[in-house]
C-alpha cells in the first residue's frame, strides 16, 4: 500500500452567477467538479471548446488543474451551480490530478449519475458540526476522488515531468515549510547538485519552478485556512508568509479568480 497519499475537500460552494457579470477566464490549482442546481448556460474553456449547462445531460463538468474557463448564466434561467475543488496529494504535494487529464469535460452516463448523487450527499451535510459529520465528508470526498480518478487518463509520457527523484529532498523541505522564501542554494546543497542543475532538474522533476511549487502550496492551505474561518485575511496572510494582506489578496485572485473575502463567503 501507498503511503502518505491524501485525498482533500478544498472547497465546496453553491454559486448563483449573475448573468449580468463581465466575462473573466479563471483557473485553479486543483481538481473542479461543478454540478448544475438548477437554471441554465454555458461553460467556455479555453482551448477546448464550449459547452451547454443544464439541469439534464449537460449538468456535470470535470475540469482540471489550471484549465481556463468561465461561465456565462442565461439571463431568463438564471444559473447556479454546486461547485467543489479537490487534491489526491502525494506525501510529496504532488497532485494526481497534475499528471492526467479528463476524457471529456462533461461527465456523461453512469459515472455522471454517481458523482451527482456523490456531490449532492455531501452537501447535505454541511457544515460538519460534530465529529461523526466529519469522517462522514472525509469519506465523501475519498469516493469523490476515486470516481474522478477513473475518468482522468494519464498524460502522454511526453507532457509530463520525468521524475528521477533528485530533488525530492528539496520538494520534501518546501511541502513542509512553505511559508518560508526558499532559498535555492540550501534546496540545491540538500539534494547534492549546484543552483543551475538544481533548478534545471526540479523543474524537470515537478513541472514547476521551486517557487510555482511553493505558491501552489500557499494557494491551497490559504484556501484551507479561508474555510476553516478562524484566522482573518491578515492573519492567514501573515502564516503563510506574504509581505501584506493586500500583495496576498492581489495573488490569490489572480490564481483563483476570486478574493479571499469573496471565496470565504461561498464556502
Amino acid at each position: 500500500m501507498l503511503e502518505g497519499i491524501s485525498a482533500n475537500l478544498c472547497w465546496f460552494s453553491l454559486l448563483e452567477l449573475d448573468p449580468a457579470r463581465k466575462k473573466v477566464w479563471v483557473s485553479a490549482p486543483l481538481m473542479v467538479l461543478m454540478l448544475t442546481w438548477r437554471g441554465s448556460g454555458r461553460l467556455v474553456v479555453q482551448s477546448a471548446g464550449e459547452y451547454p449547462i443544464d439541469e439534464g445531460e449537460n449538468s456535470l463538468f470535470l475540469m482540471t488543474p489550471q484549465m481556463k474557463r468561465h461561465v456565462l448564466s442565461d439571463a431568463e434561467n438564471p444559473l447556479a451551480v454546486l461547485a467543489l475543488g479537490i487534491t489526491v496529494e502525494f506525501a510529496d504535494g504532488t497532485d494526481f490530478f497534475d499528471r492526467c487529464r479528463p476524457a471529456t469535460v462533461p461527465v456523461r452516463g453512469e459515472s455522471r449519475t454517481v458523482l451527482s448523487d456523490m456531490l449532492r450527499k455531501l452537501y447535505a451535510k454541511q457544515p460538519a458540526g460534530n465529529r461523526r459529520t466529519e469522517i462522514e465528508m472525509q469519506c465523501g470526498t475519498f469516493q469523490i476522488c476515486a470516481e474522478a480518478m477513473k475518468l482522468c487518463p494519464p498524460r502522454p509520457a511526453e507532457e509530463l515531468p520525468r521524475r528521477t527523484e533528485r530533488c525530492r529532498k528539496a520538494v520534501e523541505f518546501l511541502s513542509g515549510r512553505f511559508s518560508e522564501e526558499p532559498n535555492l542554494e540550501e534546496l540545491a546543497e540538500r539534494c547534492g547538485m549546484s543552483r543551475t542543475l538544481f533548478f534545471r532538474t526540479f523543474r524537470e522533476e515537478t513541472g514547476m519552478t521551486p517557487g510555482e511549487f511553493r505558491l501552489r502550496r500557499r494557494i491551497r492551505e490559504a484556501q484551507k485556512l479561508l474555510l476553516q474561518g478562524k484566522l482573518t485575511v491578515s492573519e492567514i496572510a501573515a502564516t503563510l508568509g506574504w509581505e501584506s494582506p493586500f500583495h496576498f489578496s492581489r495573488i490569490f485572485k489572480r490564481e483563483t479568480g476570486f478574493s479571499p473575502g469573496d471565496f470565504r463567503k461561498r464556502r
